[in-house]
């Protein structure tokens, strides 16, 4: 059917894009976590909507964690439109 959801597919390929900064509120407090994105990406591997799929638990880190990745990171181009699932974690080391 035309209006189905999209597959995910859990081995898409990033080919550009910076590590989220850590926020410093989550910095100084020492937080720690990982988010869980569902990004939408277009044929040519710009991702067109990212939405959390499980929190952090921390409202900044999954802040820049979603922003990042709707601005600046881009993926292997494909031709057509995907989605993906991508945990992206904040560790203090």
């Amino acid at each position: 059917p035309s209006n189905a959801e999209p597959t995910i597919n859990d081995a898409v390929v990033v080919v550009s894009g910076p590590r989220p900064k850590y926020p410093i509120e989550a910095l100084r407090s020492q937080i720690q976590g990982e988010v869980v994105l569902i990004v939408d990406i277009d044929g040519s591997g710009k991702p067109t909507a990212v939405r959390i799929e499980r929190s952090s638990g921390d409202r900044s880190l999954d802040r820049e964690a979603r922003s990042t990745v709707l601005r600046s990171w881009r993926f292997q181009a494909t031709g057509s439109a995907q989605r993906a699932r991508l945990p992206i974690r904040f560790a203090l080391d």
